[in-house]
């Protein structure tokens, strides 16, 4: 691991970062957040995806080192609904993820077309097993930490009593918890069925 001290811009916004370590080039995006930014938030597995076990299947392809895994399957209308959502917010990304499928997933969402946003993963993989202690402890942790920094969240989209939870502990709004899947409508939530509104 390195460590690498850098100056944050005043300004909010999106600030594309470069550096090279050794023969490495690594990059990334800093997202300076302002008091009363507004966000959306979008659960991954299962909610931008066809179900939570694309997540597992991609896992077993990278395991196997396949020369270029496809990639989760995309839920209909998934993109149209970022799109939407970005047009007005800060878009979070925040799934159960292990952190070392960082990479494959912002390359996933990129290839996708899904706006750029803020891409949190579980910090450990000990943190991947969806449980409310586990999962679902985490995501509360993030959203906590973002509203600590001053952002308001308009809307969030999930699929599994984690993401309920999680919206829920940080007071989003249910009539503002979309879930889709079997989970959808669970403790007031609105019901989205298996694919996003819009769609023909």
């Amino acid at each position: 691991h390195a460590v690498l001290a850098y100056k944050a811009p005043q300004k909010p916004g999106r600030y594309p970062l470069r550096w090279n370590l050794g023969t490495n080039t690594c990059e990334a995006t800093l997202h300076v957040l302002g008091p009363g930014t507004s966000a959306t938030v979008f659960d991954i597995d299962g909610t931008l995806t066809q179900s939570d076990r694309e997540n597992f299947k991609d896992y077993a392809r990278r395991l196997l080192r396949e020369a270029r895994p496809e990639g989760p399957k995309l839920r209909t209308g998934a993109v149209a609904a970022a799109r939407r959502a970005g047009q007005q917010d800060v878009l979070v990304y925040l799934s159960g993820r292990a952190p070392w499928l960082a990479r494959p997933t912002r390359e996933w969402l990129r290839e996708q077309a899904f706006p750029e946003g803020i891409v949190l993963l579980m910090p450990n993989t000990r943190d991947i097993l969806p449980t409310e202690n586990h999962v679902g402890r985490r995501k509360t942790a993030y959203l906590r930490a973002l509203q600590q920094l001053g952002v308001t969240f308009t809307r969030a989209y999930g699929n599994a009593p984690t993401d309920i939870s999680a919206y829920e502990a940080v007071g989003i709004p249910k009539a503002q918890t979309f879930i889709l899947g079997k989970h959808g409508g669970e403790r007031g939530t609105i019901a989205l069925g298996e694919a996003f509104p819009g769609v023909k």
